[in-house]
């Protein structure tokens, strides 16, 4: 009994003098995960993060070109920018006879659609499904942007610089945390929920979004995103792949996203269904903290 408690104190000794010899920053203190809370599964976009607009337009659109795209094509708002943006790859697609999709399980297509409710571009999709390299895609699409006709060089540039958006570098630093779930994530982190991602998500620019933002990624206990699982919401399959790989008894998403909501509730989920670039922490902890206590589960509820 004597040599257990020594060998026991030399390894305590041990371990405690190597946490002790650590920098303050590299010491992370761990809040315990209460098994008995519902498991919360954020997004991403529009969710925990948006686009910082004034990133993209003085350095990835630059202020000329924006602001003669927009006067020869009347898109003075970053809403009808993306959808001619949409227009000009589903172009592309089209002159290359170019289609990619997921499938159900029946075989039929899976709709993508961004938080207004429009299909994304085929190559949109393809993206987010890490099947070909960020830098592949882009310079097949500039390529096919510089071919179409009917279309003004600087109109061709400036679609040119917006799709460097498929570049994780100019992605990431285009991209802005959302102070308001930050917040909300810090909060219910330290009161011990589970927390974890489910995002449609290129791998790229996942794996660089983490390394620019090392703090609010230990906030999170697990992650699935479509470029990793090639999965894609809202196939209920994503969903599932979640639930196999951290199993918890209930589960609540905090999505922008109508179909992705209505999914996670087809699987037994309960939802919140946020505004796109607008969360706001007192209403999401409300609303998590009624579905918590509430007596039904699989609510479904709008913020």
């Amino acid at each position: 009994m004597n040599d257990i408690r020594t060998v026991l104190f030399f390894v305590v000794t041990i371990i405690s003098t190597f946490l002790l010899s650590l920098p303050v920053s590299e010491v992370r203190i761990l809040t315990p995960i209460d098994t008995l809370k519902p498991a919360i599964v954020f997004d991403l976009g529009g969710v925990l993060f948006d686009t910082n607009s004034s990133i993209v337009r003085k350095k990835q659109l630059g202020m000329f070109l924006s602001a003669h795209y927009a006067l020869r094509n009347g898109a003075f708002s970053g809403a009808s920018i993306k959808k001619q943006w949409f227009s000009v790859l589903n172009r592309v697609a089209q002159a290359h006879s170019y289609s990619f999709a997921f499938h159900n399980e029946d075989g039929t297509p899976i709709i993508v659609k961004d938080e207004s409710g429009a299909a994304l571009p085929d190559y949109m999709v393809e993206w987010m499904s890490g099947n070909r390299s960020n830098k592949k895609m882009y310079d097949e699409l500039c390529k096919g942007i510089l071919s179409l006709p009917n279309m003004s060089a600087t109109d061709k540039a400036f679609m040119i610089n917006l799709t460097q958006t498929f570049l994780p570098e100019i992605f990431v630093a285009s991209r802005k945390l959302l102070a308001q779930t930050v917040a909300l994530l810090k909060s219910l982190h330290k009161k011990g929920y589970p927390l974890y991602i489910l995002s449609n998500w290129d791998r790229e620019s996942f794996e660089l979004m983490i390394k620019e933002y090392p703090e609010v990624f230990a906030l999170f206990d697990g992650y699935i995103v479509s470029g990793e699982v090639k999965l894609v919401k809202p196939d209920l399959r994503i969903y599932q792949e979640l639930e196999r790989q951290y199993p918890h008894q209930e589960y609540i998403l905090i999505d922008d996203q109508i179909d992705n909501v209505k999914a996670a509730h087809a699987c037994g989920w309960s939802a919140i269904k946020t505004i796109s670039g607008s969360p706001n922490k007192r209403a999401l902890m409300k609303a998590i903290t009624s579905i918590s206590q509430a007596p039904q589960k699989a609510c479904l509820l709008y913020q």
